[in-house]
């Protein structure tokens, strides 16, 4: 497809920019709405009280009113045509007159063709008040018509809902609706130093930038990215450029005053004369001093500060902490950070004893996201704050001062369609508690770039256990790949699975549905977690601790069990902190003779001291050399010449040499 991109911006979002598309293809029909209701496009069945209303310039809209709750939803919707895997983009204006309740909204359905049994939605935030026109938009990716335990393929059809809620009354129109191919835009944010935070002492910092959503014959031929970066009086101190090729630059500066900063990008064709998109990023200069007295922090080569001291997080999900005994039991595992997912109801003694264990905790932020963005989570009150603005500050009043406390939780796998509620979050997070990280977990590994300044660490969880018999661990590599590309400047985590599947679906429910699920092992837990490393994860988080203690009836004993395998791995992770914290970085011997997917690394500490790490998601063996007399954990190694070693293994498999 080509694409003809205007001169110019039709909305920015901080580190996403929006290019205007003069071609764009809307795939609804009936849209102007002239011969509404009887347009056979939209479907009305069992849901009266649509109507097609005349504005004085001439404009028709599609109408609901409702004076009382009628406990149902009000729906009106069309199918459209698309491509699997496909990204689009869905919206058009709104307009509401005292919509009270959970609102108005727009959606993506996927249902089941045969049935019309919905399958998953792509949601807009649920509006309610009044306000006049406005426009609203999201993003979603069409999906793979997905295959049925007998192995026939399930047919799905995806189609625009437009909707008020059960429990709302007042009035919602809609005009100029869309569904069409996701416009190209331009991804820009700051890799290091985090946190749009710039010290007097600072010579250079780092810009990742990708362009999403183009074919290849536009990518980025004859394109360049142009900056200039300007001191707290506006007055430009450096200027420059870099291939529009490169998803990651430097950029070098004289010394800034403290105060405020600003960096404007362009991407622009070659020649300078046709901007194609621009970006503005703002920076808050600061002392070296103040930035040292930063709870949490990055250094130069990605590893988290804690205190001003290098931290290798070796952590887990936990739905609630309430008592000393957790704790103990936490510690005990080897575990020092927890992210506690219900944790903004923490007691302050609970907090003490964890800062005196020394298991540090991220707080989640989630709750304070707007109504509709994260469904499972709409809190409109909290403490006495009511709103998503209160609410955050609140959260950050009540924790951000306990040292036990060392970041914020903002989310996980949040629709790309409220990113700018999530960004939105992480600023005004940096804003109020600028000593701490934030968060955020997600696994849209083809749109990463959206997700840039959304978080300092941003957490991957692909899980690949699932079914008895269906190994997945061999698209791990791949996956985490992504990851390096559109990450590897800058901290992220990865969350590896410790639960089983059927604890969440509704084969769990009865003990032959859940015996088709299954834990992963001790083998590939250790892997998921080696392999993240190898890849660029300076930490990890895992999910599924109190899933572990699910379905004790389906699952007897399942804690003793899995708990002494989850040790074993931390202590594993734990002994080898000075090789993954060191300041050198990886290298990747010569290897011969390979066969099976397998990566080997060699990682020497501060001290001079090596190690070699393989990793290997499935059969696989491989020579290699390395220095000489090192001795393997695990036995898959054999040293036959001096400094020539040979790996063989028959499974999911990982090998320390030290």
């Amino acid at each position: 497809m080509k694409m003809h991109i205007l001169p110019a911006i039709i909305a920015i979002f901080s580190g996403v920019t929006l290019l205007a598309d003069a071609t764009a293809i809307n795939l609804l029909q009936d849209t102007a709405f002239d011969a509404m209701p009887e347009a056979s496009a939209w479907n009305y069945v069992g849901q009266p009280g649509w109507q097609v209303e005349k504005a004085q310039d001439g404009s028709r809209s599609l109408v609901k009113r409702r004076e009382e709750a009628t406990g149902e939803y009000a729906l009106v919707h069309q199918s459209f045509p698309h491509q699997p895997k496909a990204f689009y983009e869905f919206g058009g204006l709104m307009k509401l007159e005292a919509v009270t309740g959970r609102g108005a909204g727009m959606a993506v359905e996927w249902k089941d063709a045969a049935t019309g049994e919905h399958v998953y939605g792509s949601y807009i935030d649920r509006f309610t008040g009044s306000h006049g026109w406005q426009a609203i938009h999201g993003l979603f990716q069409a999906p793979v018509n997905p295959l049925r335990e007998d192995g026939t393929v399930r047919e799905l059809r995806l189609q625009l809902t437009l909707y008020l809620a059960p429990d709302s009354t007042g009035m919602v129109a809609y005009r100029d609706l869309y569904v069409r191919p996701a416009q190209p835009r331009w991804c820009v944010d700051v890799s290091h130093p985090a946190r749009h935070t710039l010290t007097t002492a600072d010579r250079e910092l780092t810009i990742r930038q990708k362009m999403l959503f183009v074919d290849d014959e536009w990518r980025t031929t004859g394109s360049i990215v142009k900056w200039h970066l300007s001191n707290y009086i506006g007055k430009v101190v450096a200027s420059g450029q870099a291939a529009a090729d490169q998803s990651a630059f430097k950029v070098m500066f004289p010394p800034l005053p403290p105060g405020p900063s600003r960096m404007i990008l362009s991407f622009a064709k070659e020649d300078g004369n046709q901007i194609i998109a621009q970006e503005v990023i703002d920076f808050k200069v600061i002392t070296p001093e103040e930035r040292a007295t930063w709870r949490t922090d990055f250094d130069a080569h990605g590893h988290l500060l804690l205190n001003g001291k290098k931290f290798l997080p070796v952590g887990m999900f936990k739905h609630r902490l309430v008592s000393h005994e957790e704790v103990d039991k936490i510690r005990e595992l080897g575990f020092n950070v927890a992210c506690i997912y219900l944790g903004y109801e923490i007691t302050e003694d609970i907090l003490n004893y964890c800062a005196e264990k020394g298991l540090y905790l991220l707080i989640p932020q989630f709750i304070a996201l707007p109504t509709g963005v994260q469904y499972t989570w709409d809190v409109p009150e909290w403490r006495g704050h009511r709103g998503p603005a209160a609410i955050r500050r609140g959260i950050v009043e009540a924790y951000a001062k306990h040292p036990a406390v060392i970041g914020w939780y903002l989310g996980d796998e949040i629709e790309p369609s409220f990113i700018h509620h999530l960004k939105q979050l992480n600023h005004d997070c940096h804003e109020l508690s600028p000593e701490l990280m934030t968060w955020h977990a997600g696994f849209y590994h083809d749109i990463l770039p959206l997700f840039y300044d959304c978080a300092d660490v941003f957490g991957y969880d692909f899980y690949p256990i699932a079914r008895i018999g269906q190994e997945k661990t061999t698209e791990i590599p791949v996956r985490l790949e992504y990851f390096r590309q559109d990450f590897g400047q800058s901290g992220w985590c990865y969350i590896p699975q410790y639960f089983n599947h059927a604890t969440f679906n509704k084969d769990g429910e009865t003990p032959e549905g859940f015996a088709k699920y299954r834990y992963p092992t001790f083998e590939e837990t250790l892997y998921t977690i080696i392999a993240s490393y190898l890849h660029g994860s300076r930490a990890f988080v895992g999910w599924g601790y109190d899933c572990i203690h699910y379905r004790q009836k389906m699952d007897p004993g399942r804690p003793e069990k899995q708990l002494p395998m989850l040790a074993r791995v931390n202590s594993i992770c734990k002994s080898l902190e000075a090789w993954l914290l060191s300041d050198s970085e990886p290298v990747q011997p010569e290897l011969a003779d390979k066969v099976g997917d397998v990566a080997v690394s060699t990682f020497v500490d501060d001290n001079g001291k090596p190690c070699v790490i393989i990793a290997a998601s499935t059969a696989a063996q491989v020579t290699f050399s390395a220095p000489k007399g090192l001795q393997p954990t695990f036995g898959l190694s054999t040293e036959f010449a001096d400094g020539l070693y040979r790996f063989s293994c028959n499974g999911t498999a990982v090998e320390i040499l030290r």
